[in-house]
């Protein structure tokens, strides 16, 4: 009986952790709760994998969704990894775009990090929302006062939304 009571719950706790499986969430978005904060002119209704919105680049916006945050009060441990997990539309072959993440010396404005991730060859499939996640290692050089950026940035003309948007910490 036993036996059984544990094979009923560990498919119920597998599915009890954050977004992110592969480690501890530090910061997520789902871009519900911006409309109306700021003028926001990249957040859209058209199309979004969960809740009512998601950012978008197209040929009229260039950035979106841009977080920036000290790597001091993202974690209070040391991070030397990070894990960014995304959902991501795109609608054509010219939809395209890149996560941009920039790590810089707040001091100096030196970067200590660029790092575009191209989402079409990990977005390959057309009109279908898929989940896209690069593990990133950050220089030894970076310390709790380096800033951390992470935007998405429009490199073609057709659009590509962006949702469900994650930085983990990797265990």
């Amino acid at each position: 009986m036993k036996g059984f009571l544990l094979l009923l719950v560990i498919p119920f706790l597998a599915g009890c952790g954050s977004a992110g499986e592969s480690g501890r969430a530090l910061a997520v978005n789902n871009f519900e709760g911006m409309d109306g904060w700021t003028s926001v002119d990249y957040l859209t209704k058209e199309r979004a994998h969960s809740g009512q919105f998601a950012a978008r680049v197209d040929g009229s916006i260039e950035y979106a969704a841009n977080y920036s945050n000290s790597l001091g009060r993202l974690s209070a441990e040391p991070i030397s990894k990070l894990d960014i997990t995304a959902w991501v539309y795109r609608t054509d072959r010219t939809s395209m775009a890149s996560l941009i993440v920039e790590a810089k010396d707040p001091a100096t404005q030196q970067n200590l990090l660029y790092k575009g991730i191209e989402l079409a060859p990990l977005a390959k499939n057309l009109n279908e929302w898929t989940r896209v996640q690069h593990r990133l290692e950050l220089p030894p050089t970076v310390n709790p006062a380096t800033v951390l950026k992470i935007y998405l940035w429009r490199t073609g003309q057709a659009p590509v939304y962006l949702d469900d948007f994650e930085i983990s910490q990797p265990h």
